[in-house]
């Protein structure tokens, strides 16, 4: 049998999802999740074999889901639903691993690809978590507040600054500013986490786009 989680604060949609999924196929097991917490012990409870999650929620957010499928659970595959425009992330994610659904989306086509998802036989390297720069993407779209801290070689810690969906800051030991967020960036397969809090020092040091800052780093070899 086959299991998916819900997450979403939204108890109707959440609902309506199982329909849909139930019908779709009968046998699957659906566990519902109203916040990120509660995503991530279902998580850590159950073998998931595919994720459907909203980003913003109570508690803990939908970015928490994904960094801790990016550690944990690299090969399960998440379906993303945002309130906000799409098409520039889903031309960057890789579409076995990450999809995205804008609300209000249809929910049979969901059901679906869901179980076309599940169907399908995956090689366990084809996916290999949500990239730092895409959990970025993502942060941006959706206009988080918020504190990624990132575990790169030798656990260098890197902590970039998100305050309403714009990159602040980065902070590497005594570097700051784009230098240190082009040196996280280049780190090969970082593991990295959110945090809620904000440090009341915190000031804007970064004064280019995300783009600008990935343009830098194709020139840098990357650090495994």
């Amino acid at each position: 049998m086959k299991t998916i989680l819900i997450a979403d604060d939204d108890r109707v949609l959440r609902q309506r999802l199982v329909h849909a999924l139930s019908k779709a196929r009968g046998d699957l097991v659906l566990i519902e999740a109203g916040d990120g917490e509660v995503a991530v012990k279902a998580l850590k409870d159950n073998a998931v074999g595919l994720v459907i999650t909203d980003i913003n929620m109570p508690k803990a957010s939908g970015l928490v889901v994904l960094a801790y499928l990016n550690a944990f659970l690299p090969q399960v595959p998440c379906f993303v639903m945002t309130s906000y425009g799409t098409s520039r992330l889903k031309a960057k994610m890789p579409p076995d691993l990450l999809r995205f659904y804008q609300k209000p989306f249809d929910l049979q086509d969901m059901a679906r690809s869901a179980v076309a998802v599940l169907e399908r036989k995956v090689d366990p390297e084809a996916c290999r978590g949500v990239a730092l720069v895409h959990l970025l993407d993502l942060s941006m779209a959706e206009g988080v507040t918020c504190t990624i801290v990132v575990t790169g070689p030798e656990g260098i810690k890197c902590r970039l600054y998100l305050v309403d969906g714009q990159l602040w800051d980065a902070v590497i030991d005594d570097r700051r500013g784009e230098a240190a967020a082009v040196e996280s960036l280049a780190w090969s397969r970082p593991e990295y986490c959110i945090d809620y809090i904000i440090p009341d020092s915190v000031e804007k040091n970064i004064h280019v786009s995300l783009d600008d800052l990935l343009r830098t780093v194709s020139l840098c070899p990357k650090t495994r």
